[in-house]
C-alpha cells in the first residue's frame, strides 16, 4: 500500500534526502544495479566489499557457507555455533572477545529480534568508518 507513494517521489530526490539526512553517518551510497545482481545477496555484499582495499568481512550465522564460501575476501570470519563459518561459537562470545574490526558485515544469525538487536549494536562497535551492515531475515 505504501510502495504507491514512494513511487510519486523521483530516485534522485529520495537519494539526495538520505543523503542529507545520513550524511553524518556516511558519504558513500552504494548505487545497485538489480537487474544485474538478480536481488542476490551474495553479488550487493561482494558490491560493497569492493570499495575496500584488503577488505575485513564478517559474517554472522554462516549456516551451510553458501554465502560465506562465495564472498571474495581473503581473511573473512564467519561466526556459526552449528554448521558453518570459521569461529564455531554464538555472535554474543564472539564480539565479548573479538579484538578486530571490519569494513563490511552481513548479520544473519538467530532470527529473533533480540539477538538481532544485540548484534546489530556489537556490529556497530567494530565496524570501521565508512563501512556498511547488511541484514538478511
Amino acid at each position: 500500500m505504501l510502495q504507491k507513494y514512494y513511487k510519486k517521489i523521483p530516485e534522485q530526490q529520495i537519494r539526495k534526502g538520505l543523503k542529507e539526512k545520513y550524511s553524518n553517518f556516511c558519504d558513500t551510497i552504494i548505487h545497485i544495479d538489480w537487474d544485474k545482481v538478480l536481488f542476490n545477496r551474495v553479488s550487493f555484499i561482494t558490491a560493497a566489499t569492493q570499495k575496500f582495499d584488503e577488505c575485513r568481512y564478517l559474517e554472522i550465522g554462516c549456516d551451510n557457507n553458501i554465502c560465506f564460501k562465495s564472498i571474495p575476501v581473503i581473511g573473512k570470519v564467519g561466526v556459526d555455533p552449528d554448521r558453518g563459518g570459521n569461529i564455531k561459537d554464538t555472535s554474543d562470545n564472539f564480539f565479548k572477545n573479538n579484538k578486530n574490526r571490519f569494513d563490511v558485515i552481513f548479520i544473519d544469525g538467530l532470527h529473533i529480534y533480540e539477538q538481532c538487536r544485540r548484534d546489530v549494536i556489537n556490529s556497530l562497535k567494530v565496524l570501521d568508518k565508512n563501512g556498511y551492515i547488511f541484514l538478511h531475515d
